[in-house]
């Protein structure tokens, strides 16, 4: 027991021994009773005590380890008279009233002597234990060459087994590396997602989000603590009822019926409250590790576009109206042309009438030239007049 004098003694004189110390004497004699413990050091009137106050009755006294408790009664010097008195009440005792004592309070004797029934017990199980080593002993000789031929194919085994690990750790060192690259491709992707401008986010079928690039977040102000694992509801409750509803269109679409659909100019605001024009397109994408159909998710910023569309809408009505302007212009110009044309035809048929005539008139100015010259009164004529009939025949040819 932990305190107490035999304590030190035993740890002295018996130091081969394990010994454990116990607080409470109650603790030890369950301890020992149960089989936790081989033996327990204690006196045997504590002993015979305890046993009887806690019902133990499977203890025997083993013997005893040789220290001795010297027990007197200790009284002040003074008291002279008392001490006189205790020492003749003492040395009158009879050893009847002793031995009463003793035994209502001890009731273990200290057994030095062996036990016959565990000398035999000993002797029997000895014996067998000889009988079963001499089987034993005979069975191990009938069965070493099987031993020995089951020894070498296990030595083969344990080759073929050894070059089955190496094959297995050469394999294992190769899925590592493959993983290691794949871990290393999966940052790389992540890092172009991050570069690409437009929204790119990936939701499983329960719609949380698993996958948000950068573009995404600083547009709505957020982080991507504060969207993976989350659902629309939740990380968009600041936002209308009509946002969600066009946002979340078609999504029982793209996870039950795996179909893509484009979700066409929403008009959403950023997180400076900013109108944007935007294209959403949703494509439905198998997750292997939960077997089920997720949905990726792609937004275009057509603001500009949709500007510039309608700039060209306009330029295209303004040019179209100028093409009808000049069309008219042109059509007008045409039809004076053909006039013109047409009076052309006209003075050109007069004129050609009119050459005719002249033709005509000069045959006849011809003959009658030739007529005047033949006649005789040719001669007669004046000088000036024959020069004019000669002038007006040559300017008529």
């Amino acid at each position: 027991m932990r305190g107490y004098a035999v304590s030190d003694y035993l740890e002295i004189k018996y130091q081969s021994i394990e010994l454990i110390k116990f607080d409470s004497i109650e603790e030890a004699l369950k301890k020992l009773s149960f089989g936790t413990i081989d033996a327990l050091v204690l006196d045997i009137g504590q002993a015979s005590y305890y046993t009887s106050e806690f019902g133990i009755t499977n203890l025997r006294s083993a013997g005893d380890v040789d220290f001795t408790y010297e027990m007197t009664f200790a009284m002040r010097d003074d008291y002279v008279l008392l001490r006189s008195i205790l020492n003749k009440a003492i040395q009158s005792m009879p050893n009847t009233e002793v031995n009463r004592i003793k035994t209502s309070w001890i009731s273990y004797k200290l057994e030095n002597q062996f036990n016959k029934e565990i000398v035999v017990f000993s002797l029997i199980v000895l014996i067998v234990t000889l009988l079963a080593l001499s089987a034993f002993l005979l069975w191990n000789r009938l069965l070493r060459k099987q031993v020995y031929l089951q020894t070498q194919k296990l030595e083969k085994e344990l080759e073929l087994r050894k070059s089955i690990q190496d094959e297995l750790l050469a394999k294992n060192q190769q899925i590592t590396n493959m993983n290691n690259e794949l871990e290393m491709a999966q940052r790389e992707l992540s890092n172009l997602i991050d570069l690409v401008p437009y929204h790119i986010f990936a939701k499983e079928k329960n719609g949380e989000y698993v996958l948000v690039n950068d573009s995404f977040i600083q547009f709505y102000g957020l982080s991507k603590n504060a969207v993976l694992g989350r659902m629309d509801h939740e990380i968009f409750s600041n936002k209308p009822v009509s946002f969600m509803t066009v946002f979340s269109h078609g999504d029982t679409d793209v996870y039950e019926q795996h179909k893509s659909i484009v979700v066409d100019e929403m008009e959403i605001l950023d997180s400076s409250g900013k109108a944007h024009i935007m294209r959403l397109k949703k494509i439905p994408y198998f997750i292997w590790k939960t077997k089920e159909w997720g949905m990726l998710g792609v937004t275009i910023d057509i603001t500009d576009l949709k500007h510039a569309e309608q700039k060209l809408e306009d330029l295209n009505e303004k040019l179209e109206a100028k093409v009808e302007r000049r069309t008219y212009l042109l059509n007008e110009t045409n039809r004076e042309l053909e006039l013109s044309m047409y009076k052309l035809q006209m003075k050109q048929s007069q004129l050609e009438e009119t050459n005719l005539l002249l033709e005509d008139s000069l045959v006849n100015l011809r003959d009658t030239q030739n007529q005047l010259i033949e006649s005789e009164n040719w001669p007669h004529l004046d000088d000036w007049l024959q020069v004019y009939l000669m002038k007006s025949i040559h300017h008529l040819a």
